[in-house]
């Protein structure tokens, strides 16, 4: 999917959510904005990959599952 795609399509899924929904987002788009936050905010930052994981947090009543993200920065 391009970037042009992915930024469409992320728009077009925040414009339609309703107040009591919750935003679900693919890996894709989750790299994707991980990725444009870190070039908004440090433009000499390189980015080499981005590893993403879930996990739960310790000691949560609920277990909730939770995702993480692994930036490889590249030189």
């Amino acid at each position: 999917m391009t970037e042009s795609q992915l930024r469409t399509g992320l728009i077009r899924k925040i414009n339609e959510l309703t107040p009591t929904q919750i935003l679900e987002l693919t890996e894709e788009e989750v790299k994707y904005c991980i990725t444009r936050w870190i070039k908004g905010n440090y433009r000499d930052f390189k980015i080499n990959d981005i590893k993403l994981y879930h996990y739960t947090q310790p000691n949560d009543p609920n277990e909730k599952e939770m995702i993480g993200a692994k930036v490889l920065r590249s030189e």
